[in-house]
């Protein structure tokens, strides 16, 4: 056999199997490149993850989600939406402080960083309580001063304008907060750790850090997604590509000057 042929031969082996070898990772490459490319137009840039398989790829914890129990059900805040046992009822901007729950006066209350959310028992919106109507905030802790509800917010005084907590008394009836002596006792709503089957419903809301999809993506492709031997792992099938590249053009010109 002719030297010539029998390289052809081999050139053809190493270019067939290199091929199926490093077919995958050229898909992956072609379709991330088109998603990147079509980013804005694919909004990925705008999702955020919210896989618990990958946040815990880029080493993002699930927060453990905490909140009230209201009746038999358990309201919480993601997102700055409030949730009662899964539905969305408004937005409670800032972090869920605490629940009031009256049986007497037919409501319950949310209480949030920046406001306070009035709503019926069957969980309709009376009303908000916000800064436009004179609440001190943010609200930094919510509980009860004896039989009154109290919260504690940051006020601005003295000749330094140093920060201080002052701790309010609630008139839901006129809409007034009234400064409390310091010396008042103040015990605050605690939070509790949602049960599983509730964990397990707000982890699929929960977006992690800031994460997008175009970000993924884009780790994807250059293969940083698997950490510090990515790069090195997209290098060896460059080298193979250039291989592929090379004997493809050996065995189109081989074959061209038999004619």
């Amino acid at each position: 056999m002719k030297k010539p042929v029998k390289l052809r031969r081999q050139f053809w082996h190493w270019h067939r199997r290199t091929g199926l070898f490093s077919l995958i990772v050229l898909v992956v490459l072609c379709l991330t490149g088109v998603a990147l490319n079509h980013s804005a137009h694919l909004n990925i840039d705008r999702y955020k993850v919210h896989s618990p398989i990958v946040l815990q790829a880029y080493g993002i914890r699930m927060p453990e989600f905490r909140g009230v129990k209201v009746g038999e059900h358990w309201a919480t805040v993601i997102a700055n939406d409030l949730y009662l046992n899964g539905q969305v009822l408004t937005q409670c901007h800032g972090s869920l402080l605490g629940v009031l729950h009256s049986a007497v006066n037919s409501y319950w209350l949310a209480v949030c960083e920046q406001e306070l959310i009035l709503l019926t028992p069957d969980n309709q919106l009376i009303e908000i309580i916000d800064v436009h109507l004179g609440l001190p905030t943010p609200i930094r802790a919510a509980g009860m001063c004896d039989a009154e509800l109290c919260i504690q917010s940051i006020s601005r005084g003295g000749g330094k304008n140093a920060a201080a907590l002052t701790t309010y008394s609630v008139d839901l009836n006129a809409l007034e907060w009234l400064p409390m002596d310091a010396l008042s006792s103040f015990t605050p709503f605690s939070l509790s750790v949602l049960p599983k089957d509730q964990q397990a419903f707000y982890q699929q809301f929960y977006a992690g850090e800031d994460l997008t999809w175009e970000r993924v993506v884009l780790d994807i492709h250059a293969a940083r997604f698997f950490g510090a031997a990515g790069p090195w792992i997209l290098d060896f099938f460059v080298l193979l590509f250039l291989f592929m590249s090379g004997s493809g053009f050996y065995l189109w010109y081989t074959a061209s000057k038999k004619h």
